[in-house]
Order: C-alpha cells, then sequence, then structure tokens
C-alpha cells in the first residue's frame, strides 16, 4: 500500500470514529403548511429551505402546503421559502428542541413574475442554486450524494438529456457537439479549456463542485448574449457568504483529492470572501483500478473571490483562478512522457444596479501553456516517435451586460465583448513510418513535422435584445449579435428569437418554449492543430437551431419534453483517431484520419421526468432521448463519434433516516459508431511481407450496447458547535461490467496466407470503489 493511502485511511478512520460519539445530538422537527394570504389556499412546491449553524435542509410542499423537515438537530435556525409568482419569505430564530415539532405556517401574496425572471429558451436546466428563486433540475444535495466519478459537477450534468460523454473524459458533448462547442462561464468570465490532465483526454475540470453556488446548462437556442459556441452554455456561478454572518470551513478528503473552502463576510455585511483549494491524487485511482505505477498524474486547483457592496446601487468585485497538473509516463525500456498544463485567470467586476437599470463590466486577463515531452521506442531501443510540444495562450477583455426596464411589459438587453489575443506554438515531431528487415533495420520513410507561429489578433462581440410581454401569459425575446475575429477574418451576424407561452393558470401551467436562431463558432486563436501539419485558421463553423419545448408540473412531479434540430452547413475539418481510447500521443498512432465534412445535422427528442425535491423519503428522476447526430463526408451521411440514437438515464434517493441516504443511478444507451479494421500481408520484395492494416467505412459499424450501474451511500453526523461531518462510499460501475470502450484486433497467421484476425471488446473503466469525507463547521 502506498504512503498516500495509508495517509488516506487513516483519515477515514479519524473521521469514522470521531462521528457516532456525537451522533447522539438531540433532534428536532420543523413543519408547517404554506398558503396563499388572499385566497387562503394550499401553495404546493414551494421550495423550504432549513438553513443553521449545524445543518441546511430542502424540502418541498405537498399538494395540501404541507412540508415536514426532520431530523434538524436541536439549535436555532432560519427558515426560507420561495415559490416563482409568489413574494419571497423568511421565518428566523426558529428554535429546534430534543424531540419536539416546532410548527411554522407561512403565508405567500402572489406577484406578477418578473420579465426578466421568466425562463424563455428550451433546453435550459437549473443545477446546485442556493437562490431559492432559481429553476432547480439538479440541487446540490443531488450532486454531492448521487453516484458521481472523481467528485465532478461537469460529470454529474450528464444525466440530463441531451448530454453524453466518455467515462475517462469530464469534457461532455451536448446533442452531438464537439466537446469544444460549450461555452464557459464562471461568474461571469469565458474559461478556455477548464479540464486537468489535458493529455488523458480532459480526466477533471478545474473548478472544483464545493465552490459553486449555480449552475445553468443551456443545451440549445440560446439568446443573444452568448456567443462564440456552437452548441451550448455551461454558466456557473461561485457560492456567496453564508447567512447570519457566519464564517463556515469545510475540508474534504476522498481518493481522488483533498480540498478546502473558507467563507465569511467583513465590515459588518458589506464585504465577502470565498476561498477554495483542492489537490488531486488521481494516480490513487490508477492503482486501484489495476493501472501500474508508471503513469502518475498530478493536479491542483484554486479560487479566491473578495465581494464589497460601494453602496445600495455598486457591487465590485475580484477574482483568482489558478490551476496546474503535471503527467509523467515512464515504460522500460525507455519510452517516456512528461506534460503540464496551467490556467490562470483574474478578473475584476462592477455590478451596478438601479430601479430599472442593471449593468455588469468585467475586467479580465489570463493566460494558458502546456507542454510535452515524449520518446516512442521500438522494441529494439530505437525510436519510433520523438514528440516536442510547447505552447502559451494570452488574453485581456472587457466584457459589458446591462439591460433596462422600460416597463412592466418590456425589456432591453445589450451588451459587448472585446478581447486582445496572443498565442504561441513550438511543435515537433518525427515518426519512423516503416523500417526495413522486420523493423530491425535503418528507417526507409519517416515524417516530421515542424512548427513556429506566434499569431495575434482581437475578437469583438455585440449583441443587442428586447423582451416582451404582449399578452399575460405570453413573452417574447427577439435579439442578434455580431462576432468578428481578426486572425481569422471571420464576421457573423447572428439573429435569434425565443418565445414562453403559459397555457392556464395556478402555481403548475403548462409552459410551451421555442428558439430559432443562427450560430457561429470561431477557430480559437490557440487551437491550430499543428500536430496534425495545420499551419492556418480555418473558417467559422455555423449552425442554425431549430427547438420547442413543453414543461407541466403536476402530483409533486415535473415533466419536460423538447424536440431540436440543428443544422450546421459549415463545419471546420478535424483530426480523429479510429480506434478510440485515450492516447498520450495521439498525432502518431496508424489510426489518425482527417474528417472534412460538407455539412452535419443533429435532431431529436427528449423527455425529462422528475420528482420534486424534498417529497418524501424517496427521490426520483429519470431522462430519454432519442436522437442522431450526422456528418456529411464526401457524399456519405455518417455518425459522429459519440453518436448515441437512444440513451435511458434513471436516477433514485431514498432516505431511510435523516442522516442517511442511499441512491443509485442507472445509464443505458445505444453503443458508439467504430470503423472496422481489415489486415493482409504485403509482398515488399521476393521474400519480404509486411502486414498491412486498412479501414472500412468511416464508423459504419457500432460498438454493443453501453450499461451501467452506479451506488452511493451518504451518512452524515452533527458534531458540536454547528460542525458535520458527512462519510460516503461510492462504487462505479458496482455490476462490474466490461462496457466497450472500443475493438482490439488480435492478428496470426503466415504469409503468404490470408492473416487470422480474432476481435475482442477493449472494455471502459471496471467496478471502482470511493471512499471520501468532508468536515464543515
Amino acid at each position: 500500500m502506498t504512503s498516500s493511502a495509508r495517509r488516506l485511511l487513516l483519515w477515514l478512520t479519524l473521521l469514522c470514529s470521531l462521528a457516532p460519539a456525537a451522533a447522539a445530538r438531540a433532534q428536532g422537527t420543523i413543519a408547517g403548511t404554506v398558503s396563499d394570504f388572499d385566497r387562503g389556499a394550499p401553495i404546493p412546491d414551494v421550495r423550504v429551505v432549513v438553513s443553521g449553524p449545524a445543518t441546511t435542509r430542502t424540502v418541498s410542499s405537498d399538494a395540501q402546503g404541507r412540508y415536514v423537515v426532520r431530523g434538524v438537530p436541536a439549535g436555532t435556525y432560519t427558515l426560507a421559502v420561495h415559490r416563482i409568482g409568489y413574494s419571497a419569505q423568511r421565518a428566523v430564530d426558529i428554535v429546534v428542541r430534543d424531540g419536539e415539532s416546532t410548527p411554522v405556517d407561512l403565508l405567500l401574496s402572489a406577484v406578477p413574475v418578473p420579465l426578466s425572471a421568466v425562463v424563455v429558451t428550451p433546453g435550459t436546466f437549473g443545477v446546485m442554486y442556493e437562490n431559492l428563486a432559481a429553476p432547480q433540475s439538479l440541487t446540490r444535495e443531488d450532486i454531492e450524494t448521487r453516484p458521481q466519478l472523481g467528485e465532478d459537477v461537469y460529470r454529474s450534468v450528464t444525466r440530463l438529456p441531451g448530454i453524453s460523454s466518455n467515462e475517462y473524459s469530464a469534457k461532455f458533448r451536448v446533442r452531438g457537439g464537439g466537446n469544444n462547442e460549450m461555452l464557459v462561464l464562471l461568474d461571469g468570465l469565458e474559461l478556455y479549456e477548464p479540464f486537468h490532465l489535458k493529455y488523458l483526454d480532459g480526466a477533471l475540470s478545474i473548478i472544483d463542485v464545493q465552490e459553486i453556488g449555480g449552475v445553468d446548462v443551456t443545451t440549445g437556442g440560446f439568446s443573444a448574449e452568448y456567443g462564440d459556441r456552437l452548441t451550448g452554455v455551461f454558466d456557473v456561478r461561485t457560492l456567496d457568504a453564508p447567512a447570519g454572518g457566519r464564517t463556515r470551513t469545510e475540508l474534504g478528503l476522498s481518493v481522488t483529492n483533498a480540498r478546502l473552502l473558507n467563507r465569511g463576510d467583513f465590515a459588518g455585511g458589506r464585504g465577502r470572501w470565498l476561498v477554495s483549494a483542492r489537490r488531486g491524487y488521481l494516480d490513487v485511482v490508477l492503482k486501484l483500478i489495476g493501472e501500474d505505477d508508471d503513469l502518475n498524474p498530478r493536479y491542483y486547483d484554486a479560487l479566491a473571490k473578495v465581494e464589497y457592496q460601494l453602496g445600495d446601487a455598486h457591487t465590485v468585485s475580484a477574482h483568482l483562478l489558478r490551476a496546474g497538473d503535471r503527467l509523467r509516463f515512464v515504460e522500460d525500456p525507455g519510452s517516456h512522457l512528461t506534460s503540464g498544463y496551467g490556467n490562470t485567470y483574474g478578473w475584476v467586476t462592477w455590478r451596478a444596479t438601479f430601479e430599472r437599470l442593471t449593468a455588469q463590466h468585467v475586467l479580465s486577463a489570463g493566460a494558458l501553456s502546456w507542454d510535452r515531452d515524449a520518446v516512442d521506442l521500438f522494441n529494439d531501443r530505437v525510436p519510433r516517435a520523438t514528440v516536442r510540444d510547447d505552447r502559451s495562450f494570452h488574453f485581456v477583455g472587457l466584457r459589458e451586460d446591462a439591460s433596462f426596464e422600460l416597463g412592466a411589459r418590456s425589456l432591453l438587453k445589450w451588451g459587448f465583448d472585446a478581447k486582445l489575443l496572443d498565442a504561441r506554438y513550438d511543435y515537433g515531431h518525427t515518426l519512423v513510418r516503416e523500417r526495413a528487415n522486420g523493423g530491425q533495420g535503418a528507417p526507409t520513410r519517416t515524417d516530421t513535422t515542424l512548427a513556429a507561429l506566434d499569431p495575434s489578433g482581437s475578437e469583438l462581440g455585440a449583441y443587442a435584445a428586447a423582451r416582451v410581454r404582449p399578452l399575460p401569459p405570453l413573452v417574447i425575446e427577439a435579439g442578434a449579435r455580431y462576432d468578428r475575429q481578426s486572425y481569422t477574418g471571420d464576421a457573423a451576424a447572428s439573429p435569434r428569437l425565443n418565445a414562453s407561452y403559459a397555457v392556464g393558470r395556478g402555481p403548475n401551467p403548462l409552459t410551451l418554449r421555442a428558439a430559432w436562431g443562427r450560430y457561429s463558432q470561431s477557430q480559437g486563436i490557440h487551437e491550430i492543430q499543428v500536430q496534425d501539419g495545420e499551419t492556418a485558421f480555418q473558417r467559422a463553423d455555423l449552425a442554425e437551431h431549430r427547438a420547442l419545448g413543453a414543461e407541466r408540473g403536476f402530483w409533486g412531479t415535473r415533466v419536460r419534453v423538447e424536440a431540436y434540430q440543428r443544422r450546421m452547413p459549415r463545419l471546420r475539418e478535424r483530426w480523429v483517431n479510429l480506434d478510440g481510447g485515450v492516447e498520450l500521443l495521439p498525432e502518431v498512432e496508424e489510426d489518425r484520419v482527417r474528417i472534412a465534412p460538407g455539412e452535419g445535422d443533429a435532431r431529436g427528442v427528449e423527455l425529462f421526468v422528475q420528482r420534486e425535491p424534498g417529497r418524501g423519503a424517496f427521490q426520483w428522476s429519470g431522462s430519454y432521448a432519442i436522437a442522431r447526430a450526422e456528418d456529411r463526408v464526401g457524399g456519405t451521411t455518417v455518425p459522429r463519434e459519440l453518436d448515441q440514437r437512444h440513451t435511458l438515464y434513471l436516477d433514485v434517493a431514498y432516505r431511510p433516516r435523516a442522516k442517511w441516504l442511499l441512491s443509485a443511478a442507472w445509464l443505458s444507451h445505444t453503443g458508439w459508431p467504430t470503423t472496422k479494421s481489415e489486415f493482409a500481408f504485403e509482398q515488399v520484395s521476393a521474400t519480404g511481407y509486411r502486414l498491412t492494416r486498412t479501414y472500412g467505412p468511416l464508423y459504419g459499424e457500432r460498438l454493443p450496447a453501453y450499461r451501467r450501474l452506479d451506488v452511493r451511500a451518504t451518512r452524515q453526523f452533527a458534531l458540536g458547535r454547528g460542525g458535520r461531518v458527512a462519510v460516503f462510499l461510492d462504487v462505479f460501475n458496482a455490476l462490474g461490467r466490461d462496457n466497450p470502450q472500443s475493438f482490439n484486433y488480435f492478428v496470426r497467421g503466415s504469409p503468404p496466407g490470408a492473416p487470422v484476425v480474432r476481435r475482442e471488446i477493449e472494455p471502459l473503466l471496471p467496478r471502482l470503489p470511493s471512499l471520501g469525507a468532508s468536515w464543515e463547521f
């Protein structure tokens, strides 16, 4: 056992041995009803949050407006409730005593839904919000207690319809798009390639789940303020300071990482801070799944935020985000790779909120750097390939977003995003393609790729939109944006239209949504694939989105169904590896090919069903999607790399007691496309032969279907002075299924006869248990 694993088990033993001693702490219950102030009628589906020094719990009222929060440690709490269409309400200084039920009844007044709060975009999901007014598809408790690999919000949101990924990478694809086609924002700043371990396909994101205060995930048809991306938006907001002037600290330890979070306020609550840091030990996970010690990945990230309210209308905040990682791979008789990747972002935000005008300005700067140094050897210790890769990317930018309420029925939005950028490429690789005499002689063909580039330029995006309510149930937003990149010569105008219509009255009307728009995505200044011989920028990708959606809540359940189409009349060329899997040196592998699609198309129908949070001991959600994502290549229609025709996701959680939560998740989808390999002996001399490999039709076959069950158990313990400990056991792929990643080929036989080929599945990750604990005080 390694020293890191021993330290991990020691920490878990200490935490688990201390916690039961405090488990007997006194507990009580908070219960009551939520009613309409004017009519006296009960209000269902009201989100009720109880927060205090020892716990934070969220439930929802039932059809009779009743709610119950059990297992609340004795103490003083604040209860906050909100329901869209009603005024917010808060009750403070609620005293909970041992063995007693504390009644708290609340009255809410109906108010018009603010025009700016109406969701007009189909495919929008709220995740992890502390704000009670936000629509929740996945709550913070869902993210923290449902089965997941690596405790990563990127991996957690793959349970939403329209999102797919492989097991190795945290990167996900939206409705069949590329994994770089999602716009990622953190507190208003765009993040570029926000993933650790770039050369392990981005195994984890650089945004730690513990620092997140809310996420808006939009999978298509997004409005005009978001630009230069083709498929969707991942908009992340960090946590605020805890209520009541408290300072809270959270320590976490698991198989994959150790983390620290501290937040609080100062200057009488006018100032707030948040500091978060994480150190990863992915090498422990690799040992658990049977990998040898040759692969050694390490990573870290840290975020600091300070916010100060200058007056009633103005708030200034400063952010600093730093992430880095190193990967080392050494294999006898001498192959090696070392790589590094670093992200640094700094930004200052000024927000002004007046009676009718809201504006936000973000001044930012950032830098990315990555490097590789690798040697790949033949068995005779002669290099097959050498790679030297050193790149960097810098930017400074200014962004403004503003909105102005003309009245109760109309709203204007506008803004711009301007950046200066530069990049540096210093790349070279040498690859021996053929060697005489069965690989023992001098090279007969060697390929060399060299690139030294220093592009620089500017980006400008500007938008304007108007949102109107011509009828009480109807909201329409029409807008357009303009994007220009000087270094590529791209310039695109993008009109967009979104609408929402509520059928019927009451707390759960049927809501219909529609979206149409044109979208473009330029090639990033740091995205030239110099490793494949590219030295110039390509033209921007273009897409047209069409989407229709319907949402309805009833009987404590919310149901959403959406249909979409994304037409792509112009797509850039890309390089892929046909065999699948994760390669440390993908550009030198023999399965590397160039795909030049003339156009593409993605369409599908998605269903999402969810029981409202806090409704009883059981919680569940499920999604199903039937979809296809295709390219037109050389006059032939072929599926995209992770095309999933049918996808089913089921998620269930059961709380047998207040401190226990048991959860399970089931994922099933159609097998991914694959390209068949064919082998033959080719005569190269009077007595010499070589084995050749060719490929069949591009993505002409499919792997077997994918099915996976994950389970998780979480136990919470209340400690003295408002502290708490949570311990979890998570088992990824609990059934140990050999889900297919690709096919392996085994060839035998002697020339001049035909080779005998056996094909076997190369499995993805095996059963993977994980232990972890967090301590909040």
